[in-house]
């Protein structure tokens, strides 16, 4: 029950349903002990109900916080951008960017000039940039036709605890 005088507001609530009745009980003691069992099990009842609202209710506001699957989701397209790269590109990228080597390492390991990896390595970070765009423009609308669908069927409490108002 809640709180110190719940057990007496269940004896009193008893008290005032034999009362109300209007006549009194053949076995007044047995039936204020059923009475009160009654009522202590429909309070815990009502509790346990309002506990697994509550509990959902958290539920729905955890899914209101940002998760991983955002980032995973980031690295995918990241990934999927880079496969789409040519592939001398991709490689002095990859190897100016990533591994760290200096124009020069990159252009003896590929066999050409370092303009040349400066030149690859700049079509390569524009294309990026361009597919990049791209593909945020896309989770951008995707999100924003999700959240139209979405918000028609949550709550409008549960809309103000997400930002969605």
């Amino acid at each position: 029950m809640h709180g110190q005088g719940s057990g007496e507001d269940i004896v009193q609530m008893v008290f005032t349903q034999a009362l109300g009745t209007g006549s009194e009980p053949e076995q007044p003691r047995a039936y204020l002990w059923k009475a009160t069992r009654r009522e202590v099990v429909r309070q815990i009842r009502l509790r346990r109900r309002q506990d697994a609202g509550q509990q959902a209710d958290d539920y729905l506001a955890e899914l209101c916080v940002d998760d991983f699957s955002d980032r995973t989701n980031q690295q995918v397209i990241v990934r999927q951008a880079v496969a789409d790269l040519p592939r001398r590109q991709a490689e002095a990228l990859w190897s100016t960017a990533v591994l760290g080597y200096t124009q020069q390492e990159t252009a003896t390991l590929m066999g050409t000039s370092p303009g040349t990896v400066a030149k690859h390595r700049w079509r390569a970070s524009a294309t990026l940039k361009k597919s990049l765009h791209a593909a945020s423009l896309g989770l951008v609308a995707a999100a924003a036709l999700l959240s139209g669908l979405v918000t028609r069927k949550l709550e409008p409490q549960m809309l103000q605890r997400c930002g969605n108002t």
